[in-house]
């Protein structure tokens, strides 16, 4: 059933493409990541890290789209789960791991015409590597922009190696949407209750106000 064009849209939706799952299993370690196969479905691993718990509905299309249906929602903004990002890969892996998601999640909406937009990820590690994705995502894929982790502990945004990045968000006129880091300040904020709604909208809070303050967007208005 196709959604009318006044029907509500979706921005803030995450997933993880069952074909990039079947990609990271396919391709063993070479990606620095795997996949495990649990009793609630698969779960990838990062190298070095502990497996992430199982991906669940972020990987079924089918339960997606059958809950927009019942919501009336006309359109979801998918961009990446934050665990799955890869910040903690070396650069040159970070970088194939964000071309192989954003090609599936390319993949995705096109097979769903009108209903999903996406969000790129981009390879946090290196300024330069995270600007010519972003290119390649909203030029030949079609992304409406990106969204990054906003942990203001671990990682300064407002940095000169992210000025690549920058440029090229302004120069394609793109949004770039903050999201809360999945292990950030705000994560450690007890009761469980209080990381939601205090502490996320903190972490997001202080990115925010350290990239004002550092004159970043005086530079890239």
């Amino acid at each position: 059933m196709t959604q009318p064009n006044n029907a509500p849209i979706d921005t803030h939706a995450h997933i993880v493409p069952e074909s990039l799952v079947e990609e990271a299993r396919a391709a063993g370690r070479t990606l620095g990541v795997t996949v495990e196969d649990t009793d609630s479905g698969p779960a990838l691993q990062f190298q070095g890290l502990v497996p992430l718990r199982p991906l669940g509905g972020l990987a079924r299309m089918e339960p997606r789209l059958e809950w927009m249906e019942r919501q009336g929602v006309g359109i979801q903004i998918l961009a990446s789960w934050l665990d799955i990002q890869g910040y903690t890969l070396p650069a040159v892996h970070a970088a194939t791991w964000a071309r192989l998601f954003n090609e599936h999640l390319a993949q995705v909406i096109n097979d769903n015409p009108g209903r999903f937009r996406g969000l790129a990820t981009v390879p946090l590690q290196d300024g330069a590597l995270a600007a010519r994705e972003l290119e390649y995502a909203v030029n030949k894929l079609g992304m409406l922009g990106t969204m990054l982790a906003a942990d203001p502990v671990d990682q300064d945004l407002a940095k000169e190696s992210f000025e690549p990045l920058w440029a090229a968000a302004e120069q394609l006129d793109v949004p770039v949407v903050l999201h809360p880091p999945s292990h950030g300040f705000g994560g450690s904020i007890e009761p469980s209750y209080l990381t939601f709604s205090l502490g996320r909208t903190l972490d997001t809070t202080i990115t925010a106000a350290k990239l004002i303050l550092e004159g970043l967007f005086d530079r890239h208005p």
